[in-house]
């Protein structure tokens, strides 16, 4: 893992610790990104403790690994965020072979699969995947975490996507995060643990969009400017695209107004600034964000003002 791989995971798990409500984000948070079977041998500890899972701990150690992570949490293990990384295997699969000669190969076709291979090639060339989730290795994850005094905190389905709100069933942590990760074909998707002493009621976390108002948005590569700005969003990607970094929010927020406003009056239609347009367009953000479209920030990407550690 890279020292930018390291940073990329680090600032995706503190956004998703930042909206869900389970992390004060400030400056000074001391942070930890590895690979958990590193994770667990290390004594260093932090507000946010960042691993990844290449299979090197063994399903019999999980409840020791877990233990020990829990560990690791500052203030006596009673506050901070434990973020497992997870990518759909869906995704994995679609990048190992989105090579150059098969998306030629799919070139002007318009079916599911070629617009899957697309999709896969563009976020080859940027995008941070995190080894693929497993079923039966979460469900051990989750179980191992609970003996070791920790709960995974999910949100409801329609935080990721409004389609996800009509799959029924989903009741536990597990199921929502497996089901958010696969059907969103997700590259590395925060899954976190909290001391479950201050965890929400059944691990169940209400998502708040407002929080990304404090923070820095930017564009992915791939990402693909609209033709016009003919509502706040769409507007706003098309900044995003044209800018050469992150923006704050707030300055997005303004930008997109104007530019909104001015093509409405350029074509002759209507265009009605609100209080509502930041909760708009955070909603908006965030469920990009799910998809890799764009990238959210909770800390200043250019100085992040952490201690950070890749073990």
């Amino acid at each position: 893992m890279t020292g930018e791989d390291a940073a990329t995971l680090a600032h995706r798990a503190i956004v998703a610790a930042s909206v869900l409500g389970v992390l004060k984000v400030t400056r000074g948070l001391r942070v930890s990104v590895a690979e958990m079977a590193r994770a667990a041998q290390t004594k260093a500890r932090a507000d946010v403790v960042v691993v990844t899972d290449g299979g090197h701990v063994t399903v019999g150690e999980l409840p020791e690994a877990m233990a020990r992570l829990r560990a690791a949490l500052l203030a006596d293990g009673d506050e901070g965020v434990i973020a497992l990384l997870v990518g759909s295997p869906v995704t994995r699969s679609l990048v190992g072979i989105a090579r150059e000669d098969v998306v030629a190969s799919v070139a002007g076709r318009d079916d599911a699969y070629a617009r899957a291979v697309v999709w896969a090639a563009a976020r080859a060339e940027h995008a941070t995947l995190a080894p693929a989730l497993d079923p039966a290795r979460l469900s051990a994850t989750v179980e191992a975490a609970a003996t070791s005094g920790l709960t995974l905190v999910e949100p409801e389905l329609t935080a990721a996507s409004p389609s996800l709100g009509r799959v029924r069933g989903m009741r536990s942590p597990r199921a929502r995060a497996l089901l958010a990760t696969v059907a969103l074909g997700a590259g590395a998707r925060p899954l976190l643990f909290v001391p479950s002493r201050v965890a929400p009621k059944g691990g169940l976390a209400r998502t708040k969009v407002e929080r990304l108002a404090e923070g820095w948005v930017k564009a992915a590569p791939s990402s693909n400017a609209p033709a016009a700005a003919t509502d706040i969003v769409t507007a706003a990607l098309a900044i995003l695209r044209a800018a050469q970094g992150p923006l704050t929010f707030k300055d997005l927020l303004r930008e997109a107004r104007e530019r909104w406003t001015s093509h409405a009056r350029a074509t002759g239609g209507r265009a009605t600034p609100s209080s509502a347009d930041a909760r708009d367009l955070a909603t908006a953000l965030h469920l990009l964000a799910a998809t890799d479209d764009v990238t959210l920030y909770a800390l200043d990407p250019s100085d992040p003002g952490w201690d950070l550690t890749v073990l």
